[in-house]
């Protein structure tokens, strides 16, 4: 403000001045030309100096306004630079006294963790996926391998329990290997009483001749019977029971 009010202080110097030199070169002017009177001379220059003065003071209140207003301005700007100091004044002070340093540092190093930990998740998730997959697969081997024990369990149970030997049922009569029997080789024993059991080859050769059965009989025969043998059967019903 007070830089703006001694700049306008110069300006009045000069303009003074220049009223002076506009009041001696009319004077001039009327000495040489005689042509004016000196009053009318001097009237002419103070009206102009009039006219000056008024200029200049208008001017003078537009800039003495400008710098009231940069003034209050300026003491505006020096308000918000203060707030604006005790603002950071505060924040100082609370960083100090609330170890933020201290604390920002321990966020970082728990962040640095997080994303340590987040890469071994995944790493882990890898890890189980493969061994899921490891796990699916000896399942499968292990389910394969009940199954064939189960199979083998099977056996042995039917080992251990053959079931009965298949038998068959001949009247008295003659009878055709192949035809109304299977060969095979059979253990025979009557079904009840006593009678002649007789089996021919298929050359017409006696295989069998016996009497099943009864006081003068035997309990019973184990012999090969081929396909195409004739089986003849006299007094009694024979049971055919599979032999080893």
């Amino acid at each position: 403000m007070e830089m703006v009010k001694k700049g306008w202080e110069n300006v009045w110097v000069w303009r003074v001045a220049a009223a002076v030199f506009l009041v001696l070169f009319f004077v001039s002017l009327a000495s040489c030309n005689g042509a004016r009177s000196e009053a009318g001379v001097a009237r002419t220059v103070i009206g102009e100096l009039d006219k000056e003065r008024d200029r200049v003071s208008e001017q003078f209140e537009d800039a003495r306004d400008r710098a009231d207003a940069l003034e209050a301005e300026n003491e505006e700007l020096a308000g918000a630079v203060g707030e604006l100091e005790a603002t950071v004044a505060e924040l100082e002070s609370f960083i100090e006294e609330n170890n933020v340093e201290a604390a920002v540092a321990e966020r970082d190093d728990a962040e640095k963790k997080r994303k340590a930990a987040e890469s071994r998740a995944e790493n882990l998730e890898g890890d189980l996926a493969e061994a899921e997959g490891n796990l699916e697969k000896k399942d499968k081997e292990i389910s394969g391998l009940k199954a064939q024990l189960e199979e083998k369990e099977e056996e042995i149970i039917a080992l251990k329990n053959p079931p009965p030997p298949k038998t068959e049922k001949l009247g008295a009569g003659k009878w055709t290997a192949g035809e109304h029997i299977a060969p095979g080789r059979y253990t025979v024993r009557a079904e009840s009483g006593s009678g002649n059991f007789i089996v021919y080859d298929s050359a017409g050769w006696l295989e069998v001749n016996e009497i099943l059965g009864g006081e003068w009989g035997v309990d019973d025969v184990t012999f090969t019977l081929a396909d195409g043998d004739e089986i003849e059967i006299m007094g009694i019903t024979v049971i055919f029971e599979e032999a080893d």
